[in-house]
């Protein structure tokens, strides 16, 4: 599946994760893509794919949802070395 997406307009990266009876698929797009745009395509390729088993359940995450990135930081020093960054980073 992941193959499959990836001839999608305007991806940027899409990351696959597997498991027994499980799989997720994430796609991201790059910036200042249309969300609807991007979730039609979505679907698009979704219908088209013709192997999976019968009793699969595919579904589309929906536009709100929680595993979305809220924010994201770097940790970086000239004086502190890995670990005395990993201390601050737990804390």
């Amino acid at each position: 599946l992941v193959s499959t997406f990836m001839s999608i307009a305007n991806i940027d990266t899409v990351r696959g994760i597997s498991s027994y009876e499980s799989a997720l698929i994430y796609i991201i797009f790059k910036d200042g893509v249309n969300l609807y745009w991007a979730r039609d395509r979505v679907l698009e390729q979704l219908n088209r794919v013709n192997n999976l088993p019968k009793d699969a359940k595919v579904e589309i995450g929906s536009d709100s949802t929680s595993i979305g990135w809220a924010y994201q930081y770097a940790l970086s020093s000239d004086s502190k070395n890995l670990s005395d960054l990993k201390v601050l980073q737990d804390f």
